[in-house]
């Protein structure tokens, strides 16, 4: 019997994912709702991830496998996918991840019933990659019944709070919002940009129970390393990653169609205030000082060796 559900699309950027791919894999064709399309771009990886990827998509015609020729970097994968995706509502996957079976029907369930709601997530905990132990559990924001400032307010309360693993921005979003934010900016922080832009267009919703599962593959990632794997080509930009953000907010909010001057004024004021990384930053601006200074010695001292 056809399904006349609203189809789904899932895009799965995928990069070196092997170790958790099938079960990532298993958690989403798992999925009670079915009417869904996953979308796979295999960002050229060199492990066993383009042959499970291609077993997977042999027994299951939901699922359509790419593959890049050369790896693109991490943003430009993920922005792939909802090109390639077709479905009125759409949902980033991450190969190190995983669901339970009612994911998808739960957050739909409120999507298709609600004009002002434009992404539904769910709770979701972070998991140590190889303990299993639970680190953290992040509960996401519900901004039902806020005003446009008020929503972006509790987003930035949010991704302040210490519990925020992008549980949210790995939501369902209605397709309409999210194709006039996209594509995301290729920046450390991408999610967060994303999630303030959609804030001045509708509403979240959270479903109140513990429906995904996030992994943490590393004790600790440096900024270099997201630098690197984003495919970014400023080292000003990657050092200042918060203080970056926190400028494009204000671009963000001046540029807000649902807010009048005066509130604008005011919702920077109170961004700028919330601005709680001054100590990283400064370490950064230390730390990028101390190479640029140590950089030009060393060429002036090559220089000098070889006249």
């Amino acid at each position: 019997m056809a399904d006349d559900r609203p189809l789904v699309s899932i895009g799965l950027p995928v990069y070196n994912g092997e170790q958790f791919l099938r079960q990532t894999l298993d958690s989403l064709v798992g999925q009670t709702y079915e009417n869904l399309e996953l979308i796979i771009s295999d960002n050229a990886s060199n492990d066993g991830t383009g042959g499970i990827c291609r077993e997977y998509a042999g027994r299951d015609q939901r699922i359509h496998y790419y593959r890049n020729t050369v790896n693109c970097g991490a943003v430009a994968n993920a922005n792939r996918v909802f090109v390639l995706s077709s479905g009125n509502y759409f949902m980033w996957a991450s190969d190190e991840d995983y669901w339970a079976s009612d994911y998808v029907r739960s957050c739909m369930e409120v999507l298709v019933n609600s004009e002002k709601i434009i992404l539904t997530g769910s709770w979701g905990t972070f998991v140590d990659a190889e303990t299993e132990e639970i680190v953290l559990t992040d509960k996401g924001f519900s901004t039902v019944g806020l005003s446009a400032g008020e929503r972006f307010k509790l987003h930035k309360l949010t991704i302040h709070s210490g519990s925020y693993v992008a549980a949210m921005f790995h939501g369902i979003y209605k397709r309409g919002p999210l194709s006039s934010v996209m594509p995301l900016w290729r920046l450390l922080l991408a999610d967060q940009l994303l999630l303030a832009r959609l804030c001045f267009l509708g509403e979240f919703y959270v479903v109140p129970e513990l429906l995904m599962m996030k992994r943490r593959k590393k004790a600790s990632v440096s900024w270099e390393d997201w630098h690197e794997e984003i495919g970014m080509n400023s080292s000003l930009l990657s050092n200042f990653p918060y203080l970056v953000r926190d400028i494009l907010y204000q671009k963000i909010i001046f540029q807000a169609h649902n807010l009048t001057p005066k509130e604008k004024v005011s919702l920077s004021c109170w961004s700028l205030a919330k601005y709680d990384h001054t100590y990283h930053a400064l370490g950064s601006l230390v730390k990028f000082l101390t190479r640029s200074v140590w950089g030009l010695v060393k060429r002036s001292s090559q220089r000098k060796l070889t006249e």
